[in-house]
């Protein structure tokens, strides 16, 4: 309770916290930004927005219990009538790293930023509706799924059995069985992921040949079969899908190759300064007992291409008569792009953009009759360099792969 006659009202403090967690804040200090905004202030009907520190001192004054008590209250007024409604019920678990220190944060399971302490946040929402009914949030090591059922018995069992989900999913981290135990003993239909252990494997490999797989539509096959697992208190109702792998090769190398090397295109333009390497997908799969083809792994291959010239043409707009374009925004595939992106190619079409820009002033045309009228004209400077009177190397100097300028090209030795 408040007893000075100049304390900040419970309504303009708690009022401030929602404000800044609406408008994306993520830290206390983070309110001064928002001290000023009037619109926002009489959008929430405030009499005032507090400071950061007024803030931090009314919620130490609470104990946790009581103000998560609140919080939960209030959170269960937004979504409990949303629950009449058949629903599924999704439980996931996100790691969070913490920078700086934060209470509870530890060195556990951190993919994203190994060695980094970190919280971790089981998460309780409606599947498509994506709507939390709660987080618990828990120390670093805390990782594994069933650390954060408590709080999700607790709020089921708080509910009237008609509101409970009709369907409890999680991934591969749920599918223990003291998470399996509760949901029965509740009678909740679950639908868990379950680890592919050795014994898993191979009762997938003895079906694999098999009959009894039923089409699941889209390419997918399924069979229901039951399973008992070392740890488990019982048999389950366990369900293997499979689809067969689809080839995907890309094959982005170009089939034509040119011989004739021209200092200069015949259309003017650049020669790109790095020779070409693309990328293809190949795939290798693992066949069954009957020969099908039913999983792939993906390798990456490297393979060196020639380059072609770019086109005085890509370096004017299409639609715009008086504007040029050069650097990385050539529109190129991606088989092109690692030619084209490099700095000295994209100087190089600075200069040919310069030149080209001389000529349009010289002439009083536009880029286009650049092309049309005088592109004899734009190769004569493009021979000649851009290099004030001193000798520049050709345009061509990287033909035949090589990043080093030739002693012939530039003169010296």
């Amino acid at each position: 309770e408040y007893a000075s006659n100049n304390a900040s009202s419970k309504r303009d403090i708690v009022g401030t916290a929602v404000l800044a967690i609406l408008l994306g804040k993520t830290r206390y200090v983070h309110i001064e930004a928002i001290r000023h905004d009037e619109a926002a202030k009489e959008l929430l009907g405030l009499d005032e927005i507090v400071s950061d520190a007024t803030v931090r001192r009314a919620f130490k004054r609470g104990s946790e219990r009581e103000l998560d008590e609140w919080l939960s209250r209030h959170e269960r007024e937004v979504y409990e009538v949303l629950l009449s409604f058949k629903y599924i019920l999704d439980i996931d678990n996100t790691v969070k790293p913490i920078y700086g220190h934060q209470e509870g944060a530890e060195l556990g399971y951190n993919p994203i930023k190994p060695g980094r302490p970190s919280h971790n946040c089981h998460s309780f929402f409606i599947g498509r509706a994506r709507i939390s009914l709660g987080v618990e949030v828990l120390p670093g090591k805390q990782h594994s799924g069933r650390c954060g059922m408590m709080r999700l018995w607790a709020l089921i069992d708080s509910l009237p059995p008609h509101l409970w989900p009709s369907l409890l999913r999680g991934d591969v981290g749920y599918g223990g069985d003291a998470v399996m135990c509760e949901a029965e003993s509740r009678g909740i239909v679950y639908l868990f992921k379950i680890r592919r252990s050795t014994h898993v494997r191979s009762l997938f490999k003895s079906l694999a040949d098999g009959a009894g797989w039923s089409d699941c539509g889209f390419g997918w096959q399924a069979i229901e079969v039951s399973l008992g697992l070392d740890g488990w208190a019982r048999g389950r109702r366990v369900l293997f899908i499979r689809r067969p792998a689809e080839k995907k090769v890309e094959v982005v190398e170009p089939k034509r190759r040119r011989r004739n090397r021209m200092p200069t295109p015949k259309d003017g333009g650049v020669v790109p300064t790095v020779p070409g390497r693309l990328k293809q997908d190949e795939s290798e799969f693992v066949k069954d007992f009957k020969g099908r083809e039913w999983d792939y792994r993906a390798a990456t291959v490297h393979k060196k291409v020639k380059s072609c010239p770019i086109p005085y043409r890509s370096l004017y707009s299409r639609n715009v008569p008086n504007l040029f374009m050069a650097g990385r925004n050539i529109s190129v595939t991606h088989a092109a792009l690692g030619t084209v992106r490099v700095m000295r190619t994209t100087g190089m079409m600075g200069e040919v953009v310069g030149m080209a820009a001389t000529i349009c002033v010289r002439n009083k045309c536009t880029p286009r009759d650049v092309y049309a009228k005088h592109l004899d004209e734009l190769k004569s400077l493009m021979k000649k360099g851009a290099g004030l009177g001193k000798k520049q190397p050709p345009q061509n100097y990287n033909e035949g792969f090589t990043l080093g300028i030739s002693e012939k090209a530039t003169g010296r030795k």
